[in-house]
């Protein structure tokens, strides 16, 4: 019988850390769906997105140039790759692409929208739980293991008893453009959990922002904003959600998935309707009614299921930029 080599304990702690880092992060979406839902009510969506990932940029391009300067203080090679560059070739193709697919998402989500029901909309957007271990077994054929795709199933499940109503059964041309968001946000899941593996990881997520800025402002180009509806509380949106949710923790969502599949972190991002609901009752007041939280519990259950199923499973290898081919 082969036996498999025994889990280093600090290895689990570190897993469990990336575990807790990402469900923080998908607090923190829910929470603030509220306060961004009122922003761009306020302010068209593009020109609200080139204003949050811009401020985002600024924060990661800061942090960087901090760290370089603290590696020549000690006479190390900045981070960032091969050649010593923080923004070198690797970090810059996978950030730029990463960044397209974020930015995709956006854009499907926002046209979607205007053609379909907040409560479809959401619902198709969190289908992205399903198609990305559909994703990760097609391109990197790394197929996922039972008890993730029972915590996958549950998690759908819950997302259908939390948002669709009898009526939305119906399918509208609106449920296609949400269904190209699903797709392109379950891509992006995927790719950020290999492409960012083999990069250094402020430069990339600051690539993965600077893609957003630059196609959100050229889509915002079009929308002919003037400033309007800019006020202390939207500017207020901005400051959080910019530096914050943009910045720091698509840092931190890097960080995180480096330590585990994306499946599982498709798994843990399913509870961002569960933190929206709460955050919606907390902050303004929405019901959650019986749906709610029966769609909760089944979300929980399929983060639980997922992370039961993983118990005693090695984690997977991280890849220096240092280690990679050249």
């Amino acid at each position: 019988m082969t036996q498999t080599a025994p889990v280093e304990p600090g290895a689990h702690r570190s897993r469990r850390l990336a575990d807790g880092t990402l469900l923080f992060i998908t607090l923190v979406w829910g929470v603030t769906f509220v306060a961004v839902k009122d922003a761009v009510s306020r302010v068209p969506v593009f020109s609200f997105l080139t204003l949050r990932f811009a401020l985002a940029a600024v924060t990661l391009a800061l942090w960087l140039a901090v760290k370089g300067w603290k590696s020549r203080r000690r006479g190390a090679e900045p981070a960032g790759g091969s050649g010593g560059s923080p923004d070198g070739p690797p970090a810059s193709w996978a950030g730029l692409l990463t960044g397209g697919l974020l930015f995709l998402g956006y854009a499907f989500q926002t046209l979607g929208l205007q053609y379909t029901s907040p409560g479809k909309a959401g619902f198709i957007t969190g289908l992205s739980v399903v198609l990305v271990p559909i994703l990760e077994a097609w391109v990197f054929r790394r197929p996922p293991g039972r008890a993730a795709l029972v915590g996958v199933a549950l998690a759908a499940a819950g997302m259908a008893v939390m948002s669709l109503e009898p009526a939305d059964l119906a399918v509208h041309r609106g449920d296609l453009l949400v269904l190209m968001c699903a797709v392109a946000f379950g891509a992006h899941v995927t790719a950020v959990a290999h492409l960012g593996r083999r990069s250094e990881s402020v430069s990339f997520t600051l690539w993965q922002v600077l893609a957003v800025v630059a196609l959100s402002a050229a889509v915002a180009s079009f929308e002919r904003w003037e400033g309007r509806g800019l006020d202390a509380a939207v500017a207020g949106t901005l400051v959080v959600t910019g530096p914050l949710v943009s910045g720091v923790l698509l840092l931190a969502q890097v960080w995180g998935q480096r330590r585990t599949s994306a499946t599982h972190a498709a798994v843990i991002f399913a509870m961002e309707p569960v933190f929206a609901a709460l955050g919606g009752w907390a902050l303004a007041g929405e019901r959650l009614g019986v749906r709610g939280l029966v769609g909760g519990v089944l979300i929980l259950a399929g983060m639980l299921a997922a992370e039961l199923g993983r118990h005693g499973t090695r984690p997977l290898p991280l890849e220096s930029p240092a280690s990679r081919p050249a």
